[in-house]
């Protein structure tokens, strides 16, 4: 009997397997449907255009009954849709900033009707709300079936489509681009955004760099590294024009793209800096990095470009803005706040970019006290190198961005788990509502506690950046500032007690591709706490690199942490003092001091008993 049953349970499996889904030229796929607006052909009242990061469906002048863009999918579970449009209003011209949105069946039955909400600007921003209503736009689908979303400009010029979400209860949300178009019912969206393919920079993009701004934006340019530190700890990079004889044609083609990076850069990593178009290709991830656009954004809007997950250019892993009116004395937009507060935002940011042949350029246009808080970001920048290229590298294992943003709180995002950045973006701006996440969070520079899970108003003075740290943060620090690779064998680790935490430091050569091929190491780090001890474990390397020592020396800082009874290495008892494989604990900052000689093929677990 039991084998009667197994043999029906396999062939209604594979019954259902070969049933056929009908035709239809997309689908919804795991709860996600994603259709990019080109993709829909030749639309009367509609013209494909290339717009800001992409090429996109914007509105043209017609009749009334015209300009109706349709967007047909298979829908295979029932169930309440919300409805993401990624979208623009190109100019003044679009007087309610809102457009006609219906949703029909295959009989064309009008389930719904909105006005969605459309943001006057030349950001493509992913929008979700009835204009009337303020709510978000959902749509239940009772049985399975061809449906259609469609768009009615009603003749009026400048909106903007570049591409339709529908996500199943709202569990996939769109960020940058969104997922990939589901045109096969047997392609997971999830996994296929996932998997997209991302190259490295060279190590040094992610240290402090300046580099003289090239006349034209709309170009292509090559950067190398042409000297090793200079005096203020700024790396000078030399950036080159490429000859390139179809830009467009360029940005649109991988092979072209591939083709430039292999005569320059042969086997090592390259960077290059282009345009910021035709990013709807995910190809372009290969080729690292990506300028900025071409009109002029201030610094609140290139805040929002990096981090706010609804604008398209959150696509970018290693974006660069720009900053040269900020950094051009001569400019009626100068002021050394504006300056100060850049660089605050910036050494945070995934990419520390000077615009200057080197900071000692401009440092007789503004006062002393300026200066040093410069070269102390700068510094600062040094040290946190493990951290971010550690970060960098594990987009390539996950998909996550080092520099991952709020869709409700635009104006602040997060470095790594660890770091929270409320950059302070307006001159004369001196405090700010910050909101913290779940948990307890520390304030970077006094240490001062916060529970998360709601917002706090903090003040900050010029000399201030709202950073706070989550506890059970674990930060490697580069002890060494002219160290140019991803091999580090000195570090300071920073370990933020209060809750647990892990952390995976990646280590390579920073130049080649070898990483590609299995050539770099990790080392795995984790703090767990309980009410009266607490263990940290450095695991042993995993892989192997000829430029790596067998031994690591590290000093392991335990922030706000109580005074320790004793500690043990691996069940051997640890002396208390200030030598080689000691501690040391100061009450009034309340920091435990680790000095520990790792062997790197070996494990290592504390226990610190309270």
């Amino acid at each position: 009997m039991n084998k009667l049953r197994i043999c029906a349970l396999f062939f209604a499996i594979l019954l259902a397997a070969c049933t056929r889904l009908p035709d239809s030229p997309f689908y919804e796929v795991d709860g996600i449907v994603s259709i990019e607006a080109t993709s829909l052909g030749s639309v009367d009242g509609w013209i494909d255009t290339t717009f800001q990061t992409s090429v996109s469906k914007i509105s043209g002048e017609s009749n009334q009954s015209a300009g109706t863009l349709t967007f047909p999918f298979y829908v295979r579970q029932p169930g309440m849709y919300t409805v993401w449009v990624l979208s623009a209003a190109e100019n003044d011209q679009v007087p309610e900033k809102s457009i006609s949105v219906s949703v029909m069946d295959e009989e064309g039955f009008l389930l719904d009707r909105y006005r969605l909400g459309i943001e006057q600007t030349k950001k493509l921003t992913w929008k979700n709300r009835d204009l009337e209503s303020g709510d978000l736009i959902q749509i239940y689908f009772d049985t399975p079936g061809h449906y259609r979303v469609q768009f009615k400009s009603g003749g009026t010029e400048g909106f903007v489509i570049d591409k339709l979400h529908l996500t199943l209860g709202n569990q996939n949300p769109p960020v940058g681009f969104g997922y990939p178009e589901t045109i096969s019912p047997g392609v997971d969206p999830v996994l296929s955004k996932r998997d997209q393919r991302v190259a490295l920079p060279p190590g040094w993009l992610f240290k402090p760099f300046c580099a003289s701004l090239p006349d034209d934006y709309d170009a292509v340019y090559t950067a190398n590294v042409s000297s090793s530190v200079a005096n203020s700890g700024c790396l000078e990079v030399n950036i080159k024009t490429a000859e390139i004889a179809d830009m467009d044609e360029f940005l649109q083609n991988p092979m072209q793209m591939e083709s430039l990076f292999t005569n320059m850069f042969e086997n090592d990593r390259g960077l290059m800096f282009t345009p910021p178009r035709y990013l709807q290709n995910p190809e372009f991830k290969r080729f690292p990095t990506r300028w900025k656009l071409q009109e002029r954004a201030d610094f609140r809007e290139q805040i929002e470009m990096v981090a706010n997950p609804r604008r398209s250019t959150y696509e970018i892993p290693f974006l660069i803005g720009a900053a040269e009116e900020i950094f051009n004395p001569y400019s009626d937009h100068f002021s050394e706040e504006q300056l100060l507060r850049w660089l605050q935002f910036s050494t945070f940011h995934t990419v520390m970019y000077l615009p200057v042949d080197h900071p000692e350029s401009i440092r007789e246009h503004i006062s002393d006290e300026t200066f040093q808080q410069i070269t102390g970001l700068i510094e600062l920048r040094h040290q946190l190198y493990p951290y971010i290229y550690s970060l960098a590298h594990l987009i390539r294992a996950t998909g996550v961005k080092p520099l991952r943003g709020f869709s409700q709180h635009p104006m602040q995002f997060r470095l790594g788990n660890a770091l929270l950045v409320a950059p302070i973006y307006e001159e004369g701006m001196q405090e700010r509502t910050v909101y913290l996440p779940d948990g307890l969070w520390y304030r970077y520079d006094d240490g001062s506690e916060f529970e998360g899970g709601q917002s706090w108003f903090f003040e900050s003075g010029l000399n201030d950046l709202p950073v706070f740290v989550k506890a059970g943060s674990i930060i490697p620090y580069q002890t060494n500032q002219k160290v140019q690779s991803g091999i580090f064998d000195e570090l300071t680790i920073e370990i933020y007690a209060g809750g647990t935490g892990t952390f995976r430091l990646y280590e390579d050569d920073g130049l080649t591709n070898a990483y590609l091929h299995g050539g770099f190491t990790t080392t795995a780090f984790r703090y767990f706490e309980h009410d009266d001890y607490a263990t940290f474990t450095i695991g042993r390397k995993f892989r192997h690199l000829e430029k790596q020592t067998d031994v690591k020396d590290l000093t392991l800082l335990f922030r706000h942490i109580d005074e320790p009874e004793f500690i043990t290495a691996e069940e051997e008892m640890i002396e208390r003092g200030t030598g080689e494989n000691m501690w040391e604990y100061d009450s009034e900052s309340r920091t435990l001091t680790v000095e520990w000689l790792q062997y790197v093929h070996q494990k290592t677990d504390f226990f610190i008993q309270f």
